[in-house]
């Protein structure tokens, strides 16, 4: 059934420009919060209360902070620009994640090669003695078996207390080329091979996994619980469904 967020409000979200689309809605939510109305509508929308404990924090809303390289910071200095925001962001963390994985930055793919990767995360857990913040590893879904198997061992033995499979592909080979666009691809394209890593990763890996990528309604938020998930983490499946589907997968797993 489309409810009215989908009828009425993404119509208009998606009749202007993405990027003015989204400073309206933060706007929108930033004003809301201070309005007691508003909040007390948008608690239709809340999802039900399931608690989940994954390494060491309980969900339902802890606040992780997803860090990466500025596009403009050459490869070799990577390391100290996840360190500056370590340090800037980690008080306001319940966990960290670091994204190492965006098709839309440069470089940033090749720190997911164990010698990269294992100098990225001894250099966070050393600034991350006194805080002691979970530190989680975000991964492409376009690895190969033996690349996806290098990463796993690297974060085992950097004792990662998480994997969020997966980020945006470089497969655009599900789009029409009168509508291809250059960039990382989100959404339905994604779940399968989103799902694959999953079911890979905690086959091979006792490192607890937050599924991402493709998750649109109940069925297939189970699919990734099935395919051996903790958590769940939903970005296009929100913008097109909208808070509704929030409750959906709730109400189903």
């Amino acid at each position: 059934m489309v409810n009215a967020y989908e009828r009425f409000v993404r119509p208009l979200l998606f009749s202007i420009n993405p990027e003015t689309a989204h400073h309206f809605t933060i706007a929108v939510l930033r004003r809301a919060s201070q309005v007691d109305l508003a909040l007390r509508a948008l608690k239709f929308f809340e999802p039900l209360p399931k608690p989940k404990a994954v390494f060491g924090l309980t969900f339902r809303n802890p606040i992780g902070i997803n860090i990466g390289k500025s596009r403009t910071t050459p490869l070799e200095g990577a390391t100290d620009d996840y360190l500056y925001s370590f340090r800037l962001l980690r008080e306001f963390a319940d966990y960290i994640v670091l994204n190492v994985s965006s098709p839309n930055t440069p470089g940033l793919r090749e720190l997911q090669e164990p010698a990269a990767l294992s100098e990225l995360l001894r250099a966070i857990a050393d600034k991350n003695q006194i805080t002691r913040k979970p530190i989680l590893v975000k991964v492409a879904p376009d690895l190969s078996p033996s690349e996806l198997d290098e990463i796993i061992a690297t974060c085992e033995e950097n004792q990662v207390a998480g994997i969020i499979a997966t980020n945006t592909t470089l497969d655009h080979s599900s789009i029409p080329p009168a509508l291809d666009q250059e960039g990382g691809l989100s959404g339905a394209p994604l779940r399968e091979k989103s799902t694959a890593l999953v079911r890979t990763i905690t086959a091979q890996s006792a490192i607890p996994v937050i599924a991402s990528g493709g998750i649109f309604d109940a069925e297939s938020a189970r699919e990734k619980i099935e395919a051996g998930a903790q958590l769940l983490q939903v970005y296009t499946g929100y913008i097109y469904r909208g808070p509704a589907l929030l409750r959906e997968i709730t109400k189903i797993l």
